[in-house]
């Protein structure tokens, strides 16, 4: 009883908040509640906000708890570079977590606050005094939302990967321009949130940032809000929608191809599972799958038996066998490295249209085989092991941008000229062959062969061959077919060197932009 009497007897702290009179080094003082008819801006160093006097700020008005703000803001800013300035904002109308309000928060007993904090991030040569004249190109980092959940306070997030003082890795990106106090800004990142764990789950969160990736990327995709998952479950589960208690990976690959992208669904094969399912493969085989996928760069849902997260990309290395991946994790910060893939049970790829061969049914070393025995001259011999000293690599890109990537290339006009008149269609799969293993730089790494296979046809024998190119000859299809349905081949010498693609994902090396 004394202990109840205590708790209930506790003095709440005082209210904290309308900027007044007292500033202590650039950040004042607060005394009443923040205003929610006008925006107010508040510009602060880094040092300033995992202090006391800000996290009460932030704890009083959004209603939650001091020590929720403190262990959610140290995840989020671990490894960030100090050398910042904040610009603090409230209030702040957040989309994803305003539809949650209206679909769930707003139906509760207990009042919730519709408002959000938004903290953007610059350089820290940034303040107020010369914020309208000074150039932001390259100054800003992006924004984080504080949401008032009593569980979870950090919403919909868009920071660039430079931001953190680990960042050796090459991604997935997507730009966003925002405006701060009127003026545009813009900087490229992959969304992250985390779930506030009643309306939205990890399952939840992962997908609606998977969605928002690809509705910035691409025209045809829309955004996913966290009711119109709900929506889509109230016909396809049992159990009540709400608070979530989790989506499994079949459930969550029909909400996406309900939204538009085309689902291929894998998993580990386990001995004592009963359920027979298609695209079930061996451990070692499912990670080769998992790792073609990421250097395609295509994010990905990743499924553990009791959490999700998206991979987005990967070390600074080529991807072989031991490479590590970056996930946007919710119970992380953004852009952290997935040590090892031993919990990991499935996974989704958002397919592009108009795949039909499918890396299942790609058997690059097979159709090149076949290839040389019916047209010697064209025989390019790729070694078949990953064992070294060669190492391969297969991932699914553009015709456009790997052109764009041969434009750019150091070969011979008369090579160059003749990649570029081969039809191709819009996506393609490249097998390129190495020696040596992948810690150096792409430009120090000299490929001994390429492959190039039409993605759209689903063909036999060597009919979706495009290109083949060895440190010594180039081989591509000609107009003159020796046989019906059997491409000829013409071959041209080519004794330049090809370095590994690096389109798909971006890093440091192109300055995080897309």
């Amino acid at each position: 009883m004394k202990q109840l009497f205590s708790i209930f007897n506790r003095s709440r702290p005082k209210k904290i908040l309308e900027p007044q009179l007292q500033e202590l080094e650039g950040a004042p003082e607060y005394r009443q509640s923040l205003p929610t008819h006008k925006i107010t801006y508040l510009f602060i160093p880094y040092a300033k906000l995992k202090e006391f006097d800000t996290l009460r700020l932030f704890a009083e008005e959004l209603n939650v708890s001091i020590a929720i703000v403190r262990i959610d803001l140290a995840a989020l800013t671990k490894g960030m570079n100090h050398k910042l300035t904040i610009c603090m904002e409230y209030p702040y109308v957040e989309e994803f977590y305003r539809d949650t309000y209206y679909s769930f928060y707003a139906r509760k007993h207990a009042s919730y606050n519709r408002f959000c904090f938004r903290l953007s991030f610059f350089k820290d040569d940034v303040n107020e005094a010369n914020f309208y004249d000074i150039d932001l190109k390259d100054k800003y980092y992006g924004y984080v939302t504080l949401r008032p959940t009593p569980k979870r306070i950090i919403g919909y997030s868009f920071l660039n990967p430079s931001i953190y003082s680990e960042h050796h890795f090459s991604i997935c990106l997507c730009e966003r321009a925002s405006f701060v106090k009127g003026r545009k800004v813009v900087t490229t990142a992959f969304p992250f949130s985390g779930q506030d764990g009643e309306m939205t789950t990890c399952a939840e969160t992962a997908a609606t940032m998977l969605l928002d990736y690809f509705s910035r990327r691409y025209n045809k995709y829309s955004r996913l809000l966290p009711s119109q998952i709900a929506d889509m479950l109230s016909n396809n589960v049992v159990d009540r929608k709400q608070p979530s208690v989790g989506i499994d990976v079949d459930t969550m690959a029909s909400v996406m191809n309900t939204f538009g992208v085309n689902t291929r669904q894998y998993y580990v094969k386990d001995d004592d599972d009963m359920e027979v399912r298609q695209y079930t493969y061996p451990k070692e085989e499912f990670n080769r799958l998992l790792h073609i996928y990421v250097e395609s760069g295509i994010p990905i849902y990743l499924a553990t038996r009791t959490h999700a997260k998206i991979v987005i990309g990967r070390q600074n290395k080529l991807f072989v066998h031991g490479s590590k991946m970056i996930v946007m994790d919710d119970n992380k910060r953004p852009y952290t490295i997935l040590e090892n893939t031993d919990d990991v049970i499935s996974f989704v790829v958002p397919m592009p249209d108009n795949i039909l061969l499918d890396i299942d049914d790609l058997k690059p070393y097979e159709e090149i085989k076949t290839l040389s025995g019916d047209y010697p001259a064209a025989k390019i011999s790729i070694n078949e092991s990953n064992e070294r000293p060669y190492n391969q690599r297969i991932f699914l890109t553009t015709s456009r941008s790997y052109k764009s990537y041969i434009v750019k290339s150091n070969l011979n006009p008369e090579v160059r000229d003749a990649i570029m008149s081969i039809c191709m269609p819009k996506f393609v799969w490249v097998c390129e062959s190495f020696k040596g293993n992948a810690v150096k730089k792409t430009s120090q790494i000299a490929l001994t062969n390429v492959a190039i296979f039409d993605a759209t046809d689903y063909s036999s024998n060597y009919d979706n061959i495009l290109m083949l190119k060895s440190s010594e000859k180039l081989v591509i299809p000609s107009d003159n077919k020796v046989l019906l349905k059997q491409k000829s081949f013409c071959v041209l010498d080519a004794m330049d060197i090809l370095h590994p693609f690096n389109n798909n994902l971006k890093g440091e090396d192109v300055n995080w932009k897309c």
